[in-house]
């Protein structure tokens, strides 16, 4: 198998990318010099080091000069708590955030449910989604609960 081959069949496997395109890729990268490919190289070198996923709505974000544990859609203090908009990648998530049209919280899934698989359940993050209502109902829940106290009190 050629280097061409090769890179082909690397670019082939990303998500919407037949083999045709696969291979414009490699003889696009063919025509550029060497600067360009040193910089890709260089990014992909440091893609896992320099991108976290939140812990909280799994998406994924560069890490800042400071160290967050958290996202910035996580970490955002105006956002509705109790509202949780579930969408299947971060490119989902990232399309609703340019529209400015949610201030709620996310959970991303990690893909579509493959329904055809055995144990399609494995494919996607249901469990954490199943943790993460749960808190949100007692979240709520204690809320509730603090807010009836106060106004019993006064």
């Amino acid at each position: 198998m050629t280097i061409i081959e090769k890179l082909a069949e690397i670019f082939g496997g990303l998500p919407g990318i037949g083999p045709r395109q696969a291979k414009r890729f490699v003889f696009f990268l063919l025509t550029r010099g060497s600067a360009y490919i040193d910089e890709l190289i260089k990014l992909l070198q440091n893609l896992k080091k320099d991108i976290k996923q939140c812990p909280v709505c799994f998406c994924y974000f560069a890490r800042g000069v400071v160290a967050e544990s958290r996202c910035q859609v996580c970490r955002d203090t105006h956002r509705a708590t109790d509202v949780l908009m579930v969408v299947c990648r971060d490119v989902d998530l990232e399309m609703i955030e340019k529209s400015g049209g949610f201030a709620g919280r996310y959970f991303v899934l990690g893909g579509a449910l493959p329904i055809l698989e055995k144990n399609p359940e494995r494919k996607i993050r249901s469990r954490e989604l199943l943790k993460a209502v749960e808190k949100m109902s007692k979240e709520k829940f204690l809320e509730r609960v603090k807010k009836e106290s106060k106004n019993r009190n006064a």
